[in-house]
This record gives C-alpha cells, structure tokens and sequence, in this order.
C-alpha cells in the first residue's frame, strides 16, 4: 500500500451542491468510483432525508464508502448545529469503520 494511502481517502463532498441532475451526478459519481474514488459525503448539514436515501443508494450500488459531513465552518455563516446531522444509514458503508491506528 502506497504511504500516503494509509492516511487519506478521496471522498466526493456535498455531491448535490452541484448544478447537475440526478442522473449527471450518479454519472460522475460512477466516473469517479472507477478512477479511484473511496466515497462520498452522504450526509451534509442541508441533506434532504430523501437526498440521503438516495445518495445512499448510490454508494452502495457503486461500492462507495459514506460519510456525514464534518463541515463545521465559523460563525455567522454557521449551517451545521453540532451534534445534530442525520446519522449514516448504513453503518457497513462508513468511511471510519475499518480504519485502524495500529500502523500509524
């Protein structure tokens, strides 16, 4: 394994801040998934309940790890209530699950 890959993973962020539809975003998410890709941010402070189904959806589909976004920006433009973004709904799928600091 490449050094630099036991401390990062690539993810795709906040994938419907894009001006896309639905389908150009699952094609580039597909594109991205087949050029090394590792994930895409499930869960952002401004998910949909249906956006995240459906982000979801796709990952798993697509072999992608999730996260829920961590995006904790200052005040007064402050989106994110800490502590209160929807949770994964597939645990299996997060990004943090196999991680581990043994080799670090």
């Amino acid at each position: 394994m490449d050094t630099w890959r036991r401390w990062c993973e690539r993810m795709l962020t906040h994938p419907f801040r894009y001006r896309m539809t639905y389908t150009k975003i699952k094609r580039m998410m597909n594109d991205l998934a087949v050029n090394a890709c590792d994930g895409i941010e499930v869960v952002t402070a401004t998910s949909s309940a249906d956006e995240i189904i459906l982000v979801s959806q796709w990952a798993n589909e697509l072999g992608l790890l999730a996260s829920n976004g961590s995006d904790y920006h200052v005040w007064p433009n402050q989106r994110v209530r800490m502590g209160f973004l929807q949770d994964l709904l597939n645990f299996e799928q997060a990004v943090w699950r196999n991680w581990t600091w043994q080799n670090y």
